[in-house]
């Protein structure tokens, strides 16, 4: 029995050595704010803080703070665990500062609501607000490509006593576990898919590194079945798109021209669209 539990032991230890470095992963990234890109101006007897592509806080009767959303392309089969904050740098902004409290928001033609008055349980405390640098709220895939999205908070208030500080530098990590994901395989990814995430994450240089598996085994290829660009019109219409067929055919781009009576007579679908799904 000792031996049997000697060897237990032995494998338990073995396990806590090597599987955090076999299961766990992280993706590194950093976000920066200056004083500079901060707009006060005052409203009633309040200050209120705009910063550039930032939206405000929502809960009512609160300090108006802006935070910042961002994306970031991630492996595809994990499972996010959270972020975890590396290291920060943070300014004191000189001043003193009674922060406008968060307003209930109506839709357009509706009459404005009641003026929200300020949380006192918040206002009159000495504990920082909002209590985070960094969240992260879900994620999901883009096609193929997998994103996790945060919600950043660069501003730091201590009600009570109206300081404001700015987290200037922010250094974090994304966690996450191997977990098998089911997402969209592309037949092929286009150039204006790597120009749309870049613009749209904020660790472009991390798209190639995580690009999702082909749907076939080589990629940018199809079967030689398949028909890549398909021109849908009508019977009247067909003739005059004849020459974009051969246009393309002779770039190099299998085409062909297909009326919606085709579609509808040949293909199987509960309507017009899914047998046009098919037929593409």
């Amino acid at each position: 029995m000792k031996i049997k539990n000697q060897k237990i032991l032995f494998y338990a230890l073995i396990l806590a050595l090597f599987l955090p470095s076999l299961v766990f992963s992280k993706t590194q990234s950093s976000i920066s704010f200056s004083q500079s890109e901060l707009f006060f101006y005052p409203e009633k007897s309040y200050t209120r803080i705009q910063l550039p592509d930032c939206r405000s806080l929502t809960q009512v009767g609160a300090p108006e703070l802006p935070r910042k959303g961002i994306s970031l392309v991630i492996p595809q089969d994990v499972e996010v665990e959270g972020v975890k904050i590396l290291s920060y740098k943070k300014e004191l902004i000189e001043g003193e500062f009674y922060l406008y409290p968060i307003q209930e928001k109506v839709p357009i033609g509706f009459p404005p609501a009641p003026f929200a008055e300020r949380d006192p349980l918040i206002y009159d405390s000495n504990s920082p607000y909002p209590g985070k640098i960094m969240e992260v709220t879900g994620d999901g895939y883009m096609e193929g490509f997998h994103l996790v999205h945060l919600l950043v908070y660069p501003l730091e208030y201590i009600p009570k006593q109206r300081k404001l500080y700015l987290y200037t530098d922010i250094d974090f990590e994304i966690l996450y576990v191997d977990a098998k994901r089911n997402y969209f395989q592309p037949i092929r990814i286009d150039e204006s898919t790597i120009n749309k995430l870049s613009s749209l994450v904020h660790n472009p240089g991390d798209i190639k590194l995580h690009e999702p598996k082909r749907m076939f085994a080589k990629p940018g290829l199809l079967p030689s079945d398949t028909i890549p660009y398909v021109i849908i019109t009508t019977d009247y219409l067909k003739s005059t798109y004849e020459p974009l067929k051969q246009w393309k055919t002779m770039k190099g781009t299998k085409t062909e021209i297909k009326t919606i009576s085709e579609i509808d007579g040949v293909y199987t679908g509960v309507d017009l669209a899914e047998k046009k799904q098919k037929n593409v």
